[in-house]
């Protein structure tokens, strides 16, 4: 996770900054190389739709 920048310090419910896992997306292409990567997704609901539009690019 951290290879990937998904692990790092954040703000837990409590508004402290812990260490832990950082809600990202990461498209990886078959060759193994990021080709897109979404740091932070901010609205879960509505990420997949920003993914799927990215795809049909």
């Amino acid at each position: 996770m951290k290879a990937y920048g998904a692990w790092g310090p954040r703000k837990n419910a409590q508004g402290e900054t812990v260490d832990g896992p950082i809600r990202s997306t990461a498209l990886i292409g078959p060759d193994g190389t990021i080709k897109k990567h979404w740091i932070p997704v901010a609205d879960a609901a509505a990420h997949p739709a920003e993914v799927l539009e990215f795809l049909k690019k």
